[in-house]
């Protein structure tokens, strides 16, 4: 320690004529004397050279400009050694973030991502659920907080009875500390102070969570959601396995966003079919009344409703305004 705090070499010719405190230690284990050279690199302290001797020293003319040339080379391998190792450990983490990467465009589905998020990153570790939450509108005001948080998909050990597709965010005032920009983790939730009662007794009595946290996405620069691991025993998460996860992360937010896009084109040419269709349907219908009866039938059918009505206003409007079910059973509304 004295060594490493003077960034020099300490000298302790005879520990018998010492009253440094961890003298007693090393006489106790024989030794008469001890040298500390420090090793320097870059103007930083990397550490100590500790050398013992069990008879007193006496330093030989230039044996201590030795002992500090050969600690400089040691203090050059070892910054090289860790400069290799973090060239390394950055090489595994980039080939596993590209197979993370490869994996995730291949999801065809929300619950796919959620499936390699769980099992090829730290986030599925101990968990005891984690969803992948969208807002029902994307959050661009810190203030302004979207009204629902809508699960698109679910990977569970909990009952399903205590999950609910989607929950109002602003009923649990906890959700204004989230924010696009980094993960929201809470350690501990019996005891965390940031947590609101209600977010308290979601999270601990109903999901029986001790741990949780709340990985924001962005897509396209906006905020869309979160992923939300649950954990049942405490759970940690190292500089690394956050530096990871937040790349992981971000990766997945991309093949959502293509996943969004590829939803929104399916469903505007399910549209486009759907009102050819009933265009057709209509042509083909010889009354005014038919061609109601099939434009309700087929709406119901487009959008899975059980119900679906179809009203002319004024001189347009038929004896009997019809309605139609999915089960194609006819109704009649008579109403004025």
């Amino acid at each position: 320690g004295h060594t490493y705090s003077r960034n020099a070499p300490y000298i302790l010719q005879d520990l018998t004529q010492s009253n440094e405190p961890f003298v007693p230690f090393l006489r106790e284990m024989g030794f008469r004397a001890y040298i500390g050279i420090p090793l320097r690199y870059g103007g930083r302290t990397l550490g100590t050279i500790c050398l013992f001797r069990k008879e007193v020293y006496y330093p030989r003319p230039g044996e201590i400009a030795l002992l500090q040339s050969m600690a400089q080379e040691v203090a050059v391998a070892l910054e090289n050694a860790r400069l290799y190792q973090q060239a390394q450990e950055a090489l595994a983490e980039a080939e596993r973030l590209y197979q993370i990467g490869r994996a995730l465009s291949q999801a065809r589905s929300y619950t796919e991502v959620l499936e390699v998020l769980r099992t090829q990153t730290p986030l599925g570790e101990g968990a005891l659920n984690i969803s992948l939450n969208f807002f029902n509108r994307p959050w661009n005001e810190p203030e302004d907080i979207p009204e629902w948080s809508i699960v698109a998909a679910r990977w569970t050990r909990l009952p399903m009875e205590r999950l609910a597709p989607r929950y109002p965010l602003r009923q649990f005032p906890t959700a204004k500390l989230l924010t696009p920009n980094e993960p929201f983790i809470i350690y501990d939730v019996a005891t965390d102070p940031r947590l609101d009662e209600q977010t308290r007794r979601l999270y601990s009595e109903r999901f029986q969570a001790q741990s949780t946290a709340f990985f924001p996405l962005v897509v396209g620069g906006r905020w869309i959601g979160y992923i939300n691991p649950i954990y049942e025993k405490r759970r940690e998460f190292s500089e690394e396995d956050l530096h990871y996860l937040q790349g992981a992360i971000a990766q997945a937010s991309v093949a959502l966003e293509n996943l969004i896009l590829l939803e929104r084109s399916r469903r505007g040419a399910e549209v486009e079919r759907t009102v050819r269709e009933i265009a057709a349907e209509l042509l083909k219908a010889p009354r005014t009344a038919d061609a109601l009866q099939t434009a309700a039938r087929m709406l119901a059918q487009a959008v899975g409703v059980s119900h679906a009505q179809v009203h002319l206003l004024g001189s347009w409007r038929p004896q009997n305004a019809l309605s139609q079910n999915s089960t194609e059973e006819e109704e009649t509304d008579e109403r004025g």
